[in-house]
């Protein structure tokens, strides 16, 4: 057993500090700044990005090494990520880890680093298996690569940290031998601390563009709500992974008459993103499949009420009717109704926006992941 722990993290991580681009990079950075600052880890975070011709190296302000190195051009997974592998061990090696954290299944770093030669752990976000009906078809062949990657990782693992009994339901076939404990994703403390700048009607989806975020039933819920005579405005805000399906949905506001009522903002930054969790009353999130989102973690923090489907582990987030609302999936209706029910009582919303806080302050602050993910690491490293 060492006192202090060398941390080799691989996995999807900033490029620029302080700018995540999606979940996991969001995670992998506020789990390493966390373990960093508690003076027991050396943290190196390791992670391959394209568009460089040369590794890269920064220190955070946190204290966490971060080594950049350039992603492979082309044939990825259909070459079992050949070069990328060999990319990541040469970097590992010389960092000398005493443990190695693989952030997700799916992809490069599992296949290089997982039970290679150092004691390690695998952080399971995302299910590959699972979303690859909804991916586009130009890469369903990449994807189902993926999902192979990811099966194989998960039977080749000794120690597993998991979300929630949902993942747990959901891949228990393929940890056939793996060491298993629950360890939520945490999120950056400045979600915490938003002040409540709410403005009336003001709904927020914070989701991709993707089929399986279930826009349209959002979009059908606001189109119900407005016929009505409501005041509301619904900003979807998120990139758009799939276009065939943003097409969609642009034709649907023009057919439904709208357009003043919807607004589509894109990628934006964690500035932005906490502006718009201060100016907004409800968070919506209306997906068909879901494992722990962010973004509903993100909207309890904030102190807002989370409307989401009932799918994934999303029951175990939220408690219904307490800490925020749940509803069944592709049901517009249900959405409207629960949406109207918040829209007429600020004393509602500000009631269980509170309980959400209160929720999420056990749940998703740095300190609650790094002490439990601390914990683990000398666990394994005592077995090693």
């Amino acid at each position: 057993m060492v006192d202090r722990i060398k941390v080799g993290m691989a996995g999807r991580y900033p490029f620029k500090e302080c700018a995540p681009t999606g979940g996991v990079q969001s995670v992998a950075e506020v789990l390493a700044d966390s373990l960093a600052s508690t003076d027991l880890v050396e943290m190196h975070c390791v992670t391959l990005v394209p568009g460089i011709t040369k590794p890269e190296f920064r220190r955070t302000a946190a204290g966490v090494n971060v080594h950049i190195l350039p992603a492979s051009k082309r044939f990825g997974p259909t070459t079992g990520f050949f070069l990328d592998r060999l990319r990541l061990r040469a970097k590992v090696v010389q960092i000398g880890p005493d443990i190695v954290h693989v952030q997700a299944a799916a992809g490069p770093y599992a296949r290089a680093l997982l039970e290679r030669g150092w004691p390690s752990l695998l952080s399971v976000h995302g299910l590959f298996f699972r979303d690859m009906e909804f991916e586009p078809a130009v890469r369903k062949l990449s994807t189902r690569l993926a999902a192979k990657y990811e099966r194989d990782a998960l039977r080749r693992a000794k120690y597993v940290a998991i979300l929630n009994d949902y993942t747990l339901s959901s891949l228990k076939k393929f940890l056939v031998r793996a060491e298993i404990r629950y360890i939520d994703n945490p999120i950056d403390d400045s979600f915490f601390e938003i002040e409540n700048r709410e403005e009336e009607g003001r709904i927020l989806v914070p989701a991709l563009i993707w089929r399986l975020k279930g826009h349209r039933f959002i979009l059908e819920a606001v189109a119900e709500l407005i016929s009505e005579g409501r005041k509301i405005v619904a900003y979807c805000v998120g990139g758009i992974t799939d276009r065939s399906y943003y097409d969609e949905l642009q034709q649907f506001v023009e057919s439904k008459g709208i357009r003043d009522y919807v607004r589509f903002e894109g990628n934006i930054t964690r500035q932005e993103m906490l502006n718009q969790y201060a100016r907004c009353s409800i968070v919506v999130l209306p997906s068909l499949v879901e494992n722990a989102p962010l973004v509903v973690s993100e909207g309890m923090a904030a102190g807002k009420p989370v409307v989401a489907t009932a799918v994934g582990g999303i029951p175990e987030m939220i408690e219904d009717g307490l800490t925020g609302f749940i509803v069944p999936k592709e049901n517009e209706g249900a959405l409207a109704e629960t949406l109207k029910k918040l829209l007429d009582s600020k004393e509602l919303r500000s009631q269980i926006g509170a309980e959400a806080k209160k929720a999420a302050e056990a749940r998703y602050r740095p300190e609650v992941a790094a002490r439990k993910t601390l914990d683990y690491y000398y666990s394994i490293l005592s077995k090693a």
